[in-house]
């Protein structure tokens, strides 16, 4: 999926935000590190190995955090925005060479705490996981990305009332995730099927693409699974929503649509009719299996 046309980047990077921007603060040039608990380390740019973290010290983008067990720092990228690393977290910081104004957190695995201000108008901040991206303006969330075997795992927790973030890929986004509302999102390493769950929530998802139709409004308990096959000039996406992960349940929803490629070979392989279903494969082969991933708790014992 990586010859996937990149759809919908504007809206990923966008959150409707209620803050003035009487307070907004531009991102420093670089980041500093403001709080260290138990063992961090840091990899700057061209370094070969990992250092100890330093308070009060700042770091140019492109630096990879490592925190251990037991282990937190806080990044503040400029006054008032604040990103909170928990325990057995590494993540990249890392700024876009296309846009110096957009900075990007690369979280492999591990929990992030952010509490930002409205920024000021051009300066972003996205945080890329395996299963989907965050685009944020101004908001409080957490955000947690896990691995178990070949499945990847991201969970979207946004906390203040008022505030917005997206929270998308490829073939979907899930627009204007709110204050208490919460969702997670699995993938396998081959891409081909995505798991999405609805913790808590009445949120919009919309379906990127050819076809994709009209937003749809999914809500707490949901399950959506999206089933992938590539063919030479295009990606077909078959949706089924259910409302329940009970054996035996029937999909309420089931939508068909397809993603362009932005490369698209030779002529020749098979194709399949405009409006036709995929098939979803069976469970014994790229099905997720019937339970939920499990997210590792990386919370410090004492912030419990």
């Amino acid at each position: 999926m990586n010859r996937i046309i990149r759809l919908g980047c504007a809206a990923l990077i966008t959150g409707a935000l209620s803050t003035s921007l009487v307070s907004a603060k531009a991102f420093e040039p670089e980041f500093t590190i403001t709080k260290i608990e138990g063992a961090v380390k840091v990899q700057s740019p061209g370094a070969s190995r990992f250092s100890g973290a330093e308070a009060g010290a700042s770091y140019k983008y492109g630096t990879v955090i490592q925190t251990k067990r037991r282990s937190t720092a806080v990044v503040q990228f400029s006054q008032g925005n604040t990103c909170r690393i928990t325990a057995r977290t590494t993540v990249a910081i890392t700024a876009s060479k296309a846009n110096e104004n957009l900075k990007v957190m690369k979280l492999n695995v591990g929990k992030l705490d952010l509490s930002m201000d409205e920024m000021v108008a051009g300066h972003k901040l996205q945080i890329e996981t395996a299963a989907a991206v965050c685009g944020i303006t101004g908001t409080k969330l957490t955000i947690e990305a896990s691995r178990e075997r070949n499945v990847n795992a991201v969970i979207l927790e946004v906390k203040e009332v008022g505030s917005s973030v997206n929270l998308g890929n490829e073939i979907f986004e899930f627009n204007d995730v709110q204050g208490g509302e919460e969702l997670v999102i699995t993938v396998t390493d081959d891409k081909k099927y995505y798991r999405a769950r609805i913790i808590k929530g009445d949120i919009e998802v919309e379906l990127l693409g050819e076809d994709g139709g009209d937003s749809l409004n999914v809500v707490t308990g949901d399950l959506l699974k999206f089933f992938i096959r590539d063919y030479p000039d295009h990606s077909q996406v078959t949706l089924m929503v259910y409302g329940s992960d009970a054996p035996g349940a029937k999909p309420k929803f089931v939508r068909t649509f397809k993603i362009p490629l932005a490369e698209p070979p030779g002529a020749g392989g098979e194709d399949v009719p405009p409006g036709q279903t995929i098939i979803p494969p069976g469970p014994d082969k790229t099905e997720l299996p019937p339970t939920q991933v499990t997210i590792p708790d990386t919370t410090p014992k004492g912030d419990r």
